[in-house]
């Protein structure tokens, strides 16, 4: 499915130039209760309307 994470979900791996990229939607993640680990953000492409911030709260 193309653009999951920016049409609401939360975590997509999406095949881009033969790799793997993660993208992680944070307002839907935030918006779930849910804490990801700042390593794990600092490696994914994040979209949604909060910017990156170098790690969840």
């Amino acid at each position: 499915m193309d653009s999951f994470a920016v049409n609401r979900g939360m975590i997509e791996l999406a095949k881009k130039s033969n790799k793997t990229q993660l993208i992680i939607n944070l307002t839907a993640v935030r918006t779930a209760g849910i804490r990801l680990n700042s390593n794990l953000i600092d490696l994914a492409q994040v979209v949604g309307d909060e910017k990156k911030t170098g790690g969840s709260e």
